[in-house]
């Protein structure tokens, strides 16, 4: 749910949404089949913006046609048809078969915690 309770996050079946619970509507949709997939998502706790870890080809606009493993920002408006997506960080390649869980984030430091879990390990 974000900050102002107005937008909800969730997967649905191979896609990632986000809904307008007062317009009752999908305002942004992205398809996972194929080259990217949604790894984890956070909502920020003080903005409506939302933080996704994805994977896969293409993820970081900087490198187009390359495997990556990115956090992206998506800013949401008021503007129905306004969602900002922004490539904050590119992360590990050996992070690429992994599993986001358990995102946090501390206002007060500015400070991005998460788990990672893959390969037989789990690091934070």
């Amino acid at each position: 749910m974000s900050y102002d309770e107005n937008y909800l996050a969730f997967r649905s079946g191979r896609d990632f949404l986000i809904y307008d619970l007062g317009q009752h509507c999908v305002i942004w949709k992205t398809d996972q089949i194929g080259s990217k997939k949604v790894l984890g998502y956070q909502w920020l706790p003080d903005r409506n913006a939302l933080l996704v870890f994805e994977a896969g080809l293409g993820v970081n606009p900087a490198h187009p046609g390359k495997v990556n493993v990115g956090i992206h920002s998506l800013d949401v408006t008021d503007n129905p048809d306004k969602v900002m997506d922004s490539c904050a960080l590119t992360l590990p390649l050996s992070f690429q078969r992994s599993q986001i869980s358990d995102i946090s984030l501390s206002p007060a430091t500015n400070l991005l915690y998460f788990s990672v879990q893959g390969q037989a390990q789990s690091n934070l």
